[in-house]
């Protein structure tokens, strides 16, 4: 295991943890089955079938990520000794969080996609790709951009901009509630032409501009802690 590793283990996988070093942490979280089959139900009939897979269910956390979940446990731990409603809550939005990272990157939902259309995905949302823009993906692959345009469309009802807007959104979201970031640096970060261009774009999906979001945000969570 390296940084950002994540298992999915299910009942009846057989798992160890050796060697780990003085300096290293594993966090574990538990999901009740229940309330693991009941989101799968709610995704899609199957899906809970589908997570017994015998193959091994992994993913990478981005340090963004890595600090929404320990944030998170915070304030799970927290809210137990105050206020219950608020700490099952914070574990909704945490369960959620994992598993949506889980199914998107192991294509449980959508088996049908070619694998290099999945390996394309993956590269899309790794961490270091966060700038990509459309020549970007077409470069990464080898196949053409009319033929990488008509998979989009077909498996993903959306063009390759679209897509890479949707990602870029998620991210600038998560920096903006779980970072110190400034709006230049996630605007460059992302691979916008300009902090403007940036605003525009995340207001159109969020509903206001990046500063205003964040201070919203920020409220919250200090009204939950």
């Amino acid at each position: 295991m390296k940084k950002g590793d994540a298992y999915l283990i299910r009942p009846g996988d057989e798992h160890s943890i050796s060697n780990i070093q003085d300096n290293s942490s594993c966090l574990f979280v538990t999901i009740p089955e229940k309330s693991m089959q009941e989101f799968c139900a709610f995704m899609r009939k199957g899906l809970y079938h589908d997570l017994l897979t015998p193959d091994a269910l992994t993913c990478t956390l981005s340090d963004r990520r890595i600090k929404q979940i320990l944030s998170d446990c915070f304030i799970i731990q927290h809210s137990l000794k105050n206020d219950p409603n608020k700490a099952e809550l914070a574990s909704s939005l945490l369960f959620q969080l994992i598993m949506e990272v889980v199914i998107d990157q192991n294509d449980i939902l959508e088996k049908q996609r070619p694998a290099w259309l999945v390996d394309l995905l993956k590269a899309v949302q790794a961490p270091e790709n966060q700038s990509w823009r459309v020549t970007d993906v077409v470069h990464h692959c080898n196949y053409s951009h009319s033929q990488i345009s008509r998979a989009f469309r077909t498996y993903l009802k959306c063009s390759i901009s679209e897509y890479l807007n949707e990602v870029k959104t998620q991210s600038a979201h998560d920096y903006l509630i779980y970072s110190d970031q400034t709006i230049y640096g996630i605007a460059f970060t992302l691979g916008y032409k300009s902090a403007t261009n940036f605003s525009a774009v995340f207001k159109k999906k969020y509903g206001a501009c990046p500063a205003r979001y964040r201070k919203k945000w920020q409220r919250q969570r200090t009204n939950n802690q």
